[in-house]
């Protein structure tokens, strides 16, 4: 049983004989190949064969099976040529790149030359949404909401004064708690000095770090504390312990007194019933 040719075949069968046109490349089955080519230009075609635009290229191949080397548009409609699932026909520029409107369906919208939708546009047909409108209003909206940030710059002057340390003005002072330091810590006569220096303004000296500040140190203080308190402890429990016993009884606390009488045995006796 001979089968029927394919529309791919008859093409080839009908081209072959001539110079001018190009042989159409089929696959196994019959169909067309996604690419076809001729001397030095390629394309990408449908499933029916026919061109699409915006895919031909010279000295070079187009990647019809994942589109590296073709434009957005073109690639959807790439894939929308090839019966690719829920894909859509975009219309496309002779440049490639998407129109402003777009259709798909019972609704049509306008797009940027990205393809992304712009927002409120859509409208349902047999309306056209007027893009160049939409455009101009998105444009100026934009333009109402950058607003240039104002900056405003203060300038403060130090207040000097012969034999006063200098302080800004319109400054609260700030409350510091005073802090105990255990070890003394000496300071540095150059620190300590209220001599102006070279800008002629007589700075605060910088307080030294105190020894508690330290960890080592700090570390030698609590350890001190605990072992400190451990003999208070020992010896609250002492004391009270001495006190208990001599509330017993159990020892004199004092050392004995030697009693003023002396001590005589007495004479044995012998008694007869």
């Amino acid at each position: 049983m001979i089968k029927a040719l394919t529309h791919c075949q008859k093409h080839y069968k009908q081209n072959l004989n001539r110079s001018e046109e190009y042989l159409p490349q089929c696959t196994s089955i019959g169909e067309y190949k996604k690419m076809q080519c001729m001397i030095n230009a390629c394309w990408c075609v449908s499933l029916d064969g026919k061109l699409i635009n915006g895919t031909k290229l010279t000295d070079t191949k187009p990647d019809c099976r994942k589109g590296t080397n073709l434009l957005p548009c073109v690639w959807n409609l790439v894939k929308h040529s090839r019966g690719l699932l829920g894909s859509f026909r975009p219309n496309c520029a002779e440049s490639g790149e998407y129109e402003q409107v777009q259709c798909h369906g019972s609704r049509c919208w306008c797009s940027d030359k990205l393809g992304n939708k712009i927002e409120g546009s859509q409208v349902q047909l047999p309306k056209t949404p007027v893009c160049d409108a939409v455009v101009k209003t998105e444009v100026t909206t934009l333009n109402r909401k950058i607003v240039a940030p104002k900056i405003t710059t203060t300038t403060t002057k130090a207040v000097t004064v012969k034999g006063i340390l200098s302080r800004k003005p319109n400054v609260e002072p700030k409350l510091s708690t005073p802090r105990i330091s255990i070890s003394s810590v000496s300071t540095s006569s150059s620190e300590m000095s209220s001599a102006p220096n070279d800008d002629g303004l007589i700075h605060e000296p910088r307080p030294n770090e105190s020894a508690t500040e330290e960890p080592g140190i700090m570390a030698a203080i609590i350890a001190g504390a605990v072992v400190g308190l451990f003999v208070c402890i020992l010896l609250t429990m002492f004391i009270v312990y001495r006190m208990r016993k001599k509330d017993e009884g159990s020892y004199p606390l004092d050392e004995p007194t030697k009693s003023n009488y002396s001590y005589t045995k007495a004479p044995d006796k012998e008694f007869y019933a």
